[in-house]
């Protein structure tokens, strides 16, 4: 499983006050990491990408990366996939239908078994594009059906669609 953990905005830091004859003393290092968690996102956007082609797995990772307050994850097979989303659920799971050991389908079905998984979006990312596979995908239960290959816009217009980091904000 491979992770790439994104930087949140650090908040400014408070003004410093003018010097006066009863100085107010400074916030000790663990109020100033308080306040500053208080002005910050609560928690980025945890995005699994169950995907066995590297080059595929490379591409997302980058276009999730030029999105700050997103962080994706990365399975290589169904099996990793459903042991990283039961371990840490995502707020979104993005599938591809063809993995070594299962096919999406069968993902989808173990993932939604578990009680920790089971209203989780998720939305393939596959190469076929046949009508019948994409009615079969959604008449599954995924959340949408992205084909590939993946055009960079559209992908991330979908993601803040799905994932918007207000959503975060209210929720945490």
């Amino acid at each position: 499983v491979f992770e790439v953990v994104l930087p949140a905005a650090a908040a400014p830091a408070p003004p410093v006050a003018a010097a006066s004859s009863a100085a107010t003393p400074l916030p000790s290092a663990a109020e100033a990491v308080e306040a500053a968690e208080a002005t910050a996102p609560q928690q980025q956007r945890h995005v699994l990408y169950i995907e066995d082609n590297p080059v595929n797995a490379l591409i997302v990772r980058q276009m999730v990366a030029t999105l700050p307050g997103y962080r994706l994850t990365v399975a290589e097979d169904g099996a990793s996939g459903i042991a990283a989303a039961l371990r840490e659920p995502p707020d979104l799971v993005l599938l591809d239908m063809q993995l070594p050991d299962m096919d999406g389908f069968a993902v989808l079905s173990r993932l939604r078994e578990q009680p920790r998984t089971a209203a989780l979006p998720v939305v393939a990312v596959s190469a076929n594009v046949m009508p019948e596979q994409v009615q079969r995908g959604l008449a599954a239960g995924l959340a949408d059906y992205w084909t590939k290959p993946l055009d960079m816009n559209t992908f991330l217009l979908k993601l803040r669609a799905l994932l918007p980091l207000e959503a975060t904000a209210a929720n945490g």
